[in-house]
């Protein structure tokens, strides 16, 4: 009997996960067992997690969820990607006042480092927005504090990218799975292709108004001790970087970009120009395309040394060419407010923004 036979079963569509995880489970066990025995090996296995199930609805509608986070969550968090295909399995498991926190995988591009974890109270979570509404995990459901996170090739605290906490959701009013991001270029320094990430959680919250919202009356803390300490390796090869060394432009630069599984890297040298004027109006827009002219989402950014770093959203996978166009705006006390795209509030002043393309370049990628 080969190694992959029970893989080949086919199982009808109307059975649940579980069972299907429990038949590829027994077919494992054939190794230490002579072939007689692994019928009831099979048998055992698929009894015993519907009993489960019939017991314990909960317990077994978990059973398929506790592998790969990634691989739950990445299609809905607010910046989706594949971090599942790049991912490490980590399983390190703290405990402390009835919550056992496990950190399950780690997966960076040298860029960011992003790290999951599965929270699971004896007790439920009170607030837990398990609702429909909250299926696109755009949002940290689960705040957390930190008492320190840092990395081993250096002693600079290392950067968040989530304002509070885990990007994710409560599988039910007892677990949560969820995402956090650092920001290791954040660090300024050069990243070596190996170290060691350490982590120790003090609290996570819940919130009755809402996510992300801590500073509220309304807020549920659990407190405890959960630290880590785990190995982290990069790829150098999944990051792609273009340079515009002869890219001249009359105001800025189109320095480099990185093309990453996880997101897109701009930077731009404005030559010792300020991005936003004495006001705190913006003067310069830089904007990515896709192929098919779909706008790549912006993250954020950083200034670097008179550089600024945009970050996007990953392109779209089957790009051989993007777009980037950069924008110059001026401004001048609002006369005609027919136009409301054009006006700008800024603490009760309103300015027509007027808008002039300054570069449209395509980049080839592939």
């Amino acid at each position: 009997m080969s190694k992959n036979y029970f893989d080949k079963i086919e199982v009808p569509e109307n059975i649940d996960l579980f069972i299907i995880e429990g038949i590829k489970k027994a077919s494992y066990e054939k190794k230490r067992d002579k072939k007689r025995n692994v019928k009831n090996i099979l048998i055992a296995s698929i009894s015993g997690i519907i009993i489960i199930g019939v017991i314990n609805p909960a317990l077994a509608a978990k059973i398929p969820l506790v592998g790969n986070i990634f691989e739950m969550i990445e299609k809905n968090l607010i910046f989706p990607s594949n971090y599942s295909q790049y991912s490490t399995s980590v399983n390190q498991v703290a405990k402390s006042n009835g919550i056992s926190v496990t950190l399950k995988e780690v997966a960076s591009d040298g860029f960011k480092l992003y790290v999951t974890y599965l929270v699971e109270n004896e007790k439920a979570f009170k607030w837990t927005y398990t609702e429909e509404k909250y299926k696109h995990l755009d949002v940290a459901q689960l705040d957390t504090i930190e008492a320190y996170n840092k990395v081993s090739f250096t002693d600079k605290e290392l950067p968040t990218w989530d304002i509070t906490g885990l990007n994710g959701k409560f599988i039910d009013k007892n677990t949560f799975v969820g995402m956090h991001t650092y920001d290791l270029e954040g660090l300024g320094e050069e990243i070596p292709d190996e170290f060691d990430f350490q982590v120790k959680i003090t609290s996570f919250m819940t919130n009755k108004q809402g996510v992300r919202m801590p500073f509220l009356n309304d807020t549920k803390r659990y407190n405890g001790t959960w630290a880590f300490k785990v190995p982290v390796k990069i790829n150098r090869e999944l990051s792609k970087k273009i340079d515009f060394k002869d890219d001249e432009q009359e105001e800025i630069t189109l320095d480099s970009i990185v093309i990453t599984p996880f997101e897109t890297l701009l930077t731009v040298d404005y030559k010792d120009k300020e991005s936003i004027d004495e006001k705190g109006l913006e003067l310069y827009e830089i904007k990515l395309y896709n192929e098919d002219n779909t706008e790549i989402r912006l993250k954020g950014g950083n200034t670097y040394e008179g550089e600024k770093k945009y970050i996007f959203n990953k392109v779209n996978e089957n790009n051989k060419k993007i777009r980037a166009v950069l924008y110059k705006y001026s401004y001048k006390l609002a006369d005609d407010k027919s136009n409301k795209l054009n006006i700008v509030d800024l603490d009760g002043t309103e300015y027509e923004k007027f808008e002039e393309k300054i570069l449209d370049k395509s980049i080839e990628i592939s």
